[in-house]
């Protein structure tokens, strides 16, 4: 078949030897073009540590054979992120498609935390058995809240009155230097795990570094 003007075909010979008198050669096309991943979630942005952050991705290669996701380096085989079990910071998801060529593509995003987060963890740390009674949860919560009110007001001195909002943040982190006080008290009386003390000590700092 002829080939137009600036047109390249590229084909790749199949031998049929079923009859040994007249053998028939059938030309296909080489598949040059490596297959195009795109990944649709997550995005890259920042999603709260008590996101659950869906894993959605596309390749248009049909001829594609293997697919493989890494999530930080790790091989990863979930179609969701749980943020409750991440690290707060920078993180990685990369899906490789193969065919005879390699191609992948990568998306880099932040889990951070903020008091609707640490509200959240603390919710679902009860859920999980991390906190052992109602008590304990209510409380933590009621301190969170607490902070919660005074961050309100530091948020708007911050475009009224910097001065008053200096000394309003010097009482928000007062407040949590006593929820993670307090913290260290409820594991040693055992009423909270080491996981679920770390969890929230950790969200307590970032939310403290970011005032």
């Amino acid at each position: 078949m002829p080939v137009s003007e600036g047109q390249e075909n590229i084909f790749t010979s199949n031998l049929d030897t079923a009859s040994t008198t007249n053998p028939v050669i059938n030309l296909e096309p080489l598949d040059t073009t490596p297959p195009a991943v795109t990944i649709n979630s997550p995005k890259e942005k920042q999603y709260l540590h008590s996101d659950i952050i869906p894993v959605d991705y596309q390749i248009t290669d049909e001829s594609a054979t293997k697919e493989t996701l890494y999530f930080d380096s790790v091989l990863f085989e979930e179609n969701q992120i749980d943020g409750f079990f991440q690290e707060l910071g920078i993180h990685q998801l990369k899906i490789d498609a193969l065919d005879k060529f390699n191609n992948s593509s990568t998306v880099t995003f932040e889990i951070i935390a903020t008091l609707d987060s640490l509200y959240r963890d603390i919710g679902r740390a009860y859920s999980l058995g991390w906190i052992k009674n109602t008590r304990t949860r209510d409380t933590a919560l009621n301190l969170v809240n607490n902070v919660r009110n005074w961050y309100n007001k530091y948020e708007l001195l911050k475009q009224t009155n910097p001065v008053m909002a200096k000394l309003v943040k010097t009482k928000l982190i007062s407040l949590l230097a006593t929820l993670k006080t307090s913290l260290n008290l409820f594991e040693k009386l055992r009423v909270i795990t080491h996981q679920a003390n770390q969890l929230i000590f950790k969200q307590i700092e970032y939310i403290i570094n970011n005032l």
